[in-house]
């Protein structure tokens, strides 16, 4: 991509089909139709969306650390859980 131009708020930017297609989610541009001439791509909500996972990633890992540490209690319970008897009267 290159900046070509600018004015007060905003940049015109010359960018391959290539680059569009990977911008917005596609391996090349033959995969899909990625773009044409008037489209938008927010990249900002791109980015907003980008960074809220990178910041989320922290409590992923908690969270997978805390799932993992209770399934390895649940793997703990189930042979006691095997040799409790339950009383005839009491089973289904």
């Amino acid at each position: 991509m290159k900046i070509i131009a600018e004015n007060s708020d905003n940049f015109i930017v010359e960018i391959s089909k290539r680059e569009v297609a990977n911008l917005v989610g596609h391996y090349s541009q033959y995969t899909k139709k990625s773009g044409v001439v008037g489209d938008e791509i927010e990249i900002h909500k791109m980015y907003k969306q980008l960074y809220e996972l990178s910041r989320l990633s922290r409590n992923l890992k908690e969270a997978r650390e805390i799932l993992r540490a209770t399934a390895n209690h649940l793997e703990l319970i189930n042979p006691i859980k095997n040799k409790i008897e339950v009383p005839e009267k009491d089973k289904p």
